[in-house]
């Protein structure tokens, strides 16, 4: 859901709530637990605030492939060090 807000002076206003996806997501109250990582959100907001991350549900058993997530940081640097933007 998303709730346009608005301040001015000590006035506080916001807008009806509007549903922003349609779905079925993993997760929920406790987000989404993998054994040996722990717990988390089961979504999350890109640095600009232009994109959410959310894992679907697809309906598959536990022991699918689709049940595994490879995360990639500072990937960055490694293309940089792969593709010098140098002459």
């Amino acid at each position: 859901m998303a709730v346009a807000v608005k301040k001015e002076g000590d006035s506080f206003t916001y807008s009806m709530g509007e549903q922003l996806f349609e779905g079925s997501f993993l997760g929920g109250p406790d987000g989404i637990t993998i054994v040996g990582a722990g717990a988390f959100a089961d979504y999350d907001v890109t640095g600009d605030g232009q994109r959410f991350v959310m894992f679907p549900d697809t309906g598959q058993s536990s022991q699918s492939d689709s049940d595994h997530v490879t995360f990639v940081t500072n990937w960055f640097d490694e293309l940089k060090r792969l593709v010098p933007t140098d002459p």
